[in-house]
């Protein structure tokens, strides 16, 4: 295949080889016995179909229709489209395309649910873990301000200190100070092993 601008300019220098002009008196030619008036083209005889298309190709370029001479995307056939929106040769390629551009549309559409549902349960963790992060932060200032509360405080302390009530407490005010050094609870409650954040289910 030649390059966009090599091809046009063999179009162009094929068709000014042929030696026909645009007559816009449609009247017979008195001066120039040989040659003969088709659609207003002047051309001598003897020339076959192809030479024929090439003046319809002139004429299209002349009244600027070119843009009518497209590709069909489905069966990639060349068809002189009726109006502007003409995208099909013929209404099976037409049809053939809305099949498969629907087969497409479902695909996308599970795609897309795929995307919303993985977006629900990220944001459903997200809630999880912002509600973990809040009772862990609640928890801390209770723990120390209620320190015999056995029903509420004592099983969190036992598993904090996996099984050592002692183990559980001293975590306890070790977050604590770190509370009172402007630790926020977010970040102390992300360097937590996953042991110590189940506890805050």
């Amino acid at each position: 295949m030649f390059p966009l601008l090599e091809r046009w300019v063999y179009l162009t220098e094929k068709l000014n080889e042929m030696e026909f002009r645009r007559r816009w008196d449609t009247h017979p030619d008195q001066k120039h016995k040989d040659k003969i008036t088709i659609r207003g083209w002047n051309f001598k005889p003897g020339y076959n179909a192809r030479d024929i298309w090439y003046v319809g190709l002139a004429e299209r370029l002349e009244d600027g229709d070119l843009h009518r001479l497209r590709l069909c995307p489905v069966c990639h056939k060349y068809f002189a489209a009726k109006d502007e929106r003409q995208r099909f040769c013929n209404k099976p390629c037409k049809r053939k395309y809305d099949n498969r551009d629907a087969k497409f549309r479902v695909k996308r559409w599970r795609v897309k649910q795929v995307i919303e549902e993985l977006k629900k349960e990220e944001k459903a963790c997200n809630r999880e873990y912002e509600q973990r992060v809040k009772r862990f932060s609640e928890f801390i200032p209770f723990a120390i301000s209620h320190p015999q509360d056995i029903k509420n405080v004592g099983p969190i302390v036992i598993k904090l200190g996996g099984g050592d009530p002692k183990e559980g407490w001293r975590r306890v005010k070790g977050w604590d100070n770190d509370l009172k050094n402007g630790i926020s609870p977010e970040q102390m409650f992300k360097g937590l092993p996953q042991s110590l954040k189940d506890c805050f289910l």
